[in-house]
């Protein structure tokens, strides 16, 4: 694996911190661009998977649009705009709710339900992608990540 001075061609940092901040949104790109090649096989973006997960997490319970957009990972993401996307391909049903015309319950559809449990196992390798460091490291980078977001 090649350090971030070589991936960035770049060898003069203004300091560690700054060196920590662009190796931290560069590993993050990577990720991001490892997840969605894994998917595009399945016509699918990392984006798309993350809606189905959290629709699927509220199984019973369908969730509505907002509760979707609480959990999201890409705060910024078009909840709406993946919706449709997922509805065109088959894998959510959206239902009015007949006392709230505001509020749309989402379920999951067995095609929906069938790809899910595909990826899960398609997906099975990445789910411990950092595989060159140890569970007691992984502690400490969450806890070093979490830090970084409280500041």
């Amino acid at each position: 694996m090649a350090t971030i001075e070589e991936e960035l061609k770049q060898y003069g940092f203004k300091s560690e911190k700054h060196k920590a901040m662009l190796n931290l949104l560069f590993t993050s790109k990577w990720l991001e661009q490892s997840l969605n090649k894994a998917l595009k096989k399945f016509n699918m973006n990392y984006d798309q998977l993350n809606v189905l997960r959290i629709v699927r997490g509220f199984q019973p319970a369908h969730p509505s649009v907002g509760d979707i957009r609480l959990q999201m990972v890409d705060k910024m993401a078009n909840v709406s705009r993946l919706l449709d996307a997922l509805q065109t391909k088959g894998m959510i049903d959206r239902e009015l709710n007949e006392q709230d015309k505001r509020l749309i319950k989402i379920q999951l559809t067995p095609r929906g339900d069938s790809i899910l449990q595909i990826l899960d196992v398609h997906l099975a390798p990445l789910k411990d992608f950092p595989n060159s460091i140890s569970d007691e490291e992984a502690i400490i980078l969450n806890g070093i990540l979490n830090r970084i977001r409280s500041n």
